[in-house]
């Protein structure tokens, strides 16, 4: 199971919390961490933060869950080892199986939880390219966990390394949060604080990407560019209009020109 995300660059989460500045009180500050973040090229999957804004709700009851999960099926008395064994694709109602497994596994062990559920999504080596089943994942991990599944973007679909997803699956979580939320997007947005957050932050790595895309076309290297411009959401079309990402990537790659724009 451990060679299963050997293509990514994977520390323990105390190797590097000194590196991550406690904040509780704005987005912006925390952005800021994340280009300082990118600009050393970290490509590294990590399973807590100490930058989140409120900690998470406390564990479930463990004896009561594991009770649960073990009459939908035999377990193999670790959760994790269950994650990866018996969350398959193609087999028969699942998802509740999954809901239930996540948090025990967390409470296990929770980077090689983040792991796994990586894995789902991965296309390549032992991944299973379960996409569903990622997506369902990644919305319980954004719940339960919202500063690392943000934190963890860049990893899950970076660019030019190594990775196990694309950037329409950052997409792809924000529009199946703001249908899932009965609010407004505009609403959702200001004042769901965790959505928010995690808006900024996939705005910022598709406009990171597509200003340097905008250099290298200038420098006719056309070779060397980004997916962006490919998954990013077309202006007006329904996953546009359910995420805002277009305006707020815009706003960030024409600073100038979308400064008179409210």
């Amino acid at each position: 199971m451990m060679m299963m995300m050997k293509s990514m660059m994977l520390v323990k989460p105390a190797e590097i919390l000194s590196d991550v500045k406690a904040d509780k009180t704005i987005v912006s500050q925390l952005t800021t961490r994340r280009l300082e973040f990118q600009q050393k090229n970290t490509r590294r999957l990590v399973a807590s933060y100490t930058t989140d804004v409120a900690p998470p709700p406390p564990p479930p009851q463990s004896s009561a869950l594991r009770r649960s999960v073990s009459k939908r099926t035999k377990t193999l008395g670790n959760p994790c080892l269950d994650l990866y064994f018996r969350v398959l694709p193609n087999t028969r109602a699942p998802y509740k199986y999954l809901d239930q497994l996540l948090p025990l596994a967390w409470s296990h062990d929770s980077l090689t939880t983040l792991k796994l559920i990586c894995n789902l999504r991965d296309d390549y080596d032992l991944g299973k390219s379960y996409l569903q089943a990622f997506y369902r994942a990644a919305l319980w991990l954004h719940h339960n966990h919202p500063k690392t599944l943000a934190c963890n973007a860049d990893t899950i679909v970076s660019e030019f390394s190594e990775s196990v997803g694309t950037m329409n699956d950052l997409v792809e979580i924000l529009y199946r949060l703001s249908k899932k939320d009965k609010n407004n997007t505009i609403a959702m947005a200001n004042g769901n604080t965790d959505y928010r957050f995690l808006h900024d932050w996939v705005s910022d790595i598709f406009a990171d990407y597509l200003r340097e895309d905008i250099q290298n076309l200038e420098k006719q290297q056309e070779e060397i560019l980004s997916s962006a411009a490919f998954f990013c959401p077309p202006v007006g079309s329904s996953l546009d209009r359910a995420t805002l990402l277009c305006e707020s990537i815009a706003r960030k790659v024409f600073p100038i020109e979308s400064q008179g724009l409210q």
